[in-house]
């Protein structure tokens, strides 16, 4: 998790790419899941 204290430097490190990359892809779906939760409701 260092990878995300060390911003923007951190993207240019290719082990802290990985970390950023499967971080997005976690809030990208857990923002899509919320949706689907947020439309079940009304």
């Amino acid at each position: 998790m260092s990878c995300l204290f060390q911003l923007p430097a951190s993207i240019l490190d290719p082990e802290c790419t990985g970390t950023l990359q499967i971080f997005g892809v976690l809030i990208v779906a857990g923002y899509f899941v919320i949706k689907r939760f947020n439309r079940k409701e009304k």
